[in-house]
């Protein structure tokens, strides 16, 4: 059985289907561990969590999908990780205060070069096929990475508008600024040596279809489930 294991942010598990979505489809088993608005030290946490709680095999795959560096985030019981977001939007009084007092650049690209080094040495004996990716434009020289997400940038394909797409602006319409699916999957077509097959790409069109047709950024998720092209699972601690 073929499996197929993937953590992330929101790149890789959104309202509608990622990368990795997309993929999932020629795998007999699927996890998307990915979260909106985590950091690179949760990713760091879950993919040790991967490690402790499934027994990945040879014929498994395991994709890492780093986040920007500016992030912070926590796990706290019961409530699981903080999914904050980037620093910079200072979401709320949590990050305005981390902001203020615990960040500067340069730190935290240390800390997100240290995960990646951490987690690249600890999988080297994972009997998993392992690749890495990131958010953004990355110059780690390491086996089996992915050209980063931002290369969807260079697309000629327009991100999606919905009304009350973001927060601070109800009742409007406004540009999603995520990847749509045929943004990802075109991503996996021209920068990956994943094989593009009719499943996947049928996939992609049904996804893309429910897009054409929703106004409300609201209903998006839920019209996604329905049509089970996500599951709607959260796997791993919250």
């Amino acid at each position: 059985m073929k499996k197929l294991f993937v953590i992330g942010c929101s790149h890789t598990r959104y309202v509608w289907p990622s990368y990795a979505d997309i993929l999932s489809t020629e795998y007999d088993y699927y996890e998307n561990w990915g979260a909106p608005g985590i950091g690179n030290f949760a990713i760091f946490h879950r993919v040790l969590e991967i490690l402790d709680t499934r027994a990945l095999s040879k014929d498994d795959t395991l994709i890492v999908q780093w986040t920007y560096p500016h992030r912070f985030d926590f796990h706290k019981s019961p409530n699981g990780w903080y999914q904050g977001g980037n620093l910079a939007f200072q979401n709320d009084e949590l990050q305005t205060t981390i902001a203020r007092i615990a960040w500067d650049e340069d730190s935290y690209n240390m800390y997100t070069n240290n995960y990646i080094k951490s987690i690249y040495e600890i999988l080297r004996n994972c009997k998993a096929t392992v690749y890495f990716t990131s958010s953004w434009p990355h110059n780690f020289t390491v086996d089996n990475w992915l050209p980063s997400l931002s290369t969807m940038d260079n697309l000629d394909i327009k991100k999606r508008r919905f009304l009350n797409a973001l927060p601070n602006k109800k009742n409007q319409v406004s540009e999603d600024a995520h990847y749509t699916p045929q943004m990802h999957f075109e991503y996996l077509k021209q920068n990956t040596d994943f094989t593009i097959t009719d499943k996947m790409l049928y996939y992609t069109s049904k996804a893309e279809d429910i897009l054409n047709e929703v106004k409300d950024w609201s209903q998006i998720q839920p019209l996604m489930t329905e049509a089970g092209l996500l599951d709607g699972f959260v796997h791993g601690k919250n």
